[in-house]
């Protein structure tokens, strides 16, 4: 039962077949049964929590990645007793399920566990054994989260320094398609903090070396053409050259075609074919890919639960397309429709999540331009964008680094509010509008910010003498 088990598993690594997996789990399952707790079951318990992880990367459900990591805990004592070989490898299943576990809570303690997990393996290998590369490569991806998660750029230097020690030592082939992938993915990090080109370069040429490498039919190549075609946006947004922005579309189209039905990353790379395509209509202002983006989002929206981490992404990537459609035609059912989306990703979140009041801020500007642009202007409109102005406010922590650009939306949108009002109460809300802006800039005197301000300097002379 355990060799069939172990066969199925590898079956679904070159093909993504779930219901491989699945029998492939059933037949470990019952050699659980079977087997006594002896040497020989600690490989079982490795590779069945193995086989868990590899279903919760497919299914993204809890019950999956909890059984991947009680079986790898209960492996490792197990392994210590019997002063196995796989204790190496009841260690990294350990570290990968702990890092599954933090993918799916953003519990950072679970990414510091994951680290000191694979620590451990990566002590218990020999120097040319073929397993020190994998633990190398899993180290690498767990040190570009924690990188992250606090912004420490040792960590990122620590990613790409390991992952180059796994890639050196891998000979050309799938396995190090999986390393390149990872390191290709640290070094466009690297780019992003520091706009080094040569890392993005290197990343792209990584990327493309690992899509070589890997034969069609394993479940990977959609990955790692959605990795692609996410690289090459980025080098778009340096040449605006149009063949960079037709080519990303190409490697996301790829990825969707090649990830199975009901996986849990198509939305995901919906959501990036989608964003390509925004990006080749502002490219072009052909009205015509900014709907077919549209209609690649409302393809991901019915894709996705409610229920799903992908949710808010997919309304948010929405009510950013209705804008942008709205500010071509000026139809106000699109900018209706904006504000339904982000009205709902508010509503999923929720107050306590950080990103919130990020939401809350769109919305706002979403009901000024709504209000702008109204035949009908509605004073509900503009009352609303303030007051969810100002709870954004309250949510947002006072070192947010979009903490003085909120502000600034909320000074205007008093100014705003105030020419619907009467003479007493207009200027003093015009007051509350100067006040606000010039608590931004003590955050961050920007010229935009001062240019805010002098407006509303000049709303409130031009008040002062009706």
């Amino acid at each position: 039962m355990h060799n069939l088990g172990a066969m199925c598993i590898a079956c679904y690594q070159d093909f993504g077949a779930i219901e491989v997996l699945e029998k492939g789990i059933s037949a470990l399952e019952k050699a659980m049964d079977i087997f006594p707790d002896t040497s020989h079951k600690i490989s079982l318990l490795v590779t069945l929590s193995t086989a868990y992880a590899k279903h919760y990367d497919h299914v993204q459900d809890d019950i999956s990645i909890g059984k991947s990591l009680q079986a790898a805990t209960q492996a490792i004592p197990l392994a210590v007793r019997h002063e196995s070989p796989f204790i190496g490898a009841a260690y990294f299943a350990q570290a990968s399920a702990y890092e599954r576990q933090y993918k799916g809570s953003s519990d950072t303690s679970q990414l510091h566990l994951a680290a000191s997990a694979c620590e451990k393996a990566l002590c218990l290998v020999e120097g040319g054994d073929q397993k020190k590369a994998r633990y190398q490569d899993r180290l690498n991806w767990i040190k570009q989260q924690q990188f992250v998660n606090t912004g420490k750029l040792e960590y990122l230097k620590e990613s790409i320094t390991i992952g180059q020690l796994a890639v050196d030592s891998t000979p050309d082939g799938i396995h190090k398609a999986a390393y390149l992938n990872n390191l290709a993915n640290a070094h466009h990090a690297y780019w992003q903090y520091s706009n080094d080109l040569a890392s993005l370069k290197q990343a792209l040429a990584m990327q493309r070396k690992a899509i070589s490498l890997t034969p069609d039919h394993s479940q990977h190549k959609h990955a790692y053409w959605d990795t692609l075609g996410t690289l090459i946006i980025g080098l778009w947004h340096i040449t605006w050259e149009k063949n960079d922005v037709t080519d990303a579309i190409n490697a996301h189209e790829k990825a969707v075609k090649l990830i199975p039905d009901g996986h849990a990353n198509k939305t995901g790379y919906l959501i990036n074919l989608a964003n390509s395509y925004e990006c080749l209509y502002g490219q072009t202002g052909d009205i015509l890919h900014l709907e077919h983006a549209l209609t690649i989002l409302h393809q991901a929206n019915d894709h996705v639960d409610s229920s799903s981490s992908m949710k808010p992404i997919v309304l948010s990537s929405m009510g950013n397309a209705y804008l942008s459609h709205f500010s071509l035609l000026h139809q106000i059912e699109d900018i209706e429709q904006a504000i339904l989306k982000y009205k709902e990703v508010i509503e999923l979140l929720g107050t306590s999540n950080v990103e919130t009041p990020i939401y809350m801020q769109q919305l706002a500007f979403s009901l000024l331009v709504k209000t702008k642009h109204s035949p009908m202007q509605k004073y509900t409109d503009i009352e609303e964008a303030v007051l969810v102005l100002e709870e954004a406010n309250k949510l947002m922590s006072d070192d947010h680094p979009k903490k003085s650009q909120l502000m600034i939306d909320l000074g205007t949108s008093y100014q705003v509010q105030s020419d619907f009002l009467s003479e007493g109460k207009k200027l003093t809300m015009i007051d509350k509008a100067i006040e606000t802006h010039l608590a931004a800039i003590r955050i961050k005197p920007e010229e935009s910010h001062q240019i805010a301000l002098a407006h509303s300097y000049m709303a409130k002379f031009n008040g002062s003498h009706e």
